[in-house]
């Protein structure tokens, strides 16, 4: 929605100062320049790819990590809200998907893919912006929007208690469910899958001792919030 006043617009910026960032030299009156130019400010955000949703207010008051449907909201909601564009919309593939070969993504981390150390992408979900300027993809360093080099999920079923999905040829393990990267969060490969389940167990049983600190992954991240 447009801000009526300049009141509302300084106050806007006033709400989300990460938001005031990025738009305090995108001077634009063309619509389209300006929606270039903020797409721009968003690929320098410092933005942490962690795969978990993060509001689009929060990110914009301050926090930088969360995950595509993270940078494709707080993308329209700076569009609409202060800029007064309004035909943008948020797009989803709510269907699992396998995204082969991986790719950089906006992350500070400079992840490139979620299987096997970051050689592929799997995603249960994803998000980006359909805008005048034509489809953003945020997390994929704001191109279009590549459907054709996603692979829907085909089967999905379990070996020796590991759950997989099938994308057609691939078969896909859970595997390291913590840790600070997500680079192993899948497998291909069953024994590492086995691998990356038993170090993340080990890592849960650490912090769940009362006075016992993990050194590694989630458990650090969790013992630094705590402190």
């Amino acid at each position: 929605m447009e801000p009526d006043t300049s009141a509302e617009r300084e106050k806007f910026l006033q709400d989300y100062p990460v938001a005031a960032k990025m738009v305090e030299q995108i001077n634009e009156t063309d619509p389209q320049k300006s929606l270039q130019a903020l797409k721009e400010a968003f690929l320098k955000s410092g933005f942490t790819y962690s795969m978990a949703a993060t509001a689009p207010e929060a990110f914009l008051k301050g926090r930088k990590d969360g995950d595509c449907s993270t940078l494709a909201r707080a993308y329209v909601k700076i569009a609409h809200e202060y800029f007064g564009i309004e035909n943008l919309e948020v797009c989803s593939k709510t269907k699992d998907f396998f995204v082969p070969g991986g790719g950089k993504v906006l992350d500070q981390n400079n992840a490139t893919g979620n299987v096997d150390g970051g050689k592929h992408w799997v995603f249960t979900s994803h998000y980006w912006v359909d805008s005048p300027i034509g489809s953003i993809d945020l997390l994929f360093l704001g191109k279009a929007a590549n459907e054709s080099a996603w692979i829907d999920q085909t089967d999905e079923g379990g070996v020796d208690e590991i759950g997989y999905r099938e994308f057609g040829k691939y078969r896909v393990y859970e595997a390291k469910y913590t840790g600070s990267s997500i680079a192993d969060r899948y497998a291909t490969d069953l024994a590492a899958a086995k691998e990356g389940q038993e170090s993340s167990k080990a890592d849960l049983e650490a912090m769940s001792k009362p006075g016992q600190k993990s050194s590694s992954g989630w458990g650090a991240f969790f013992n630094r919030l705590f402190d």
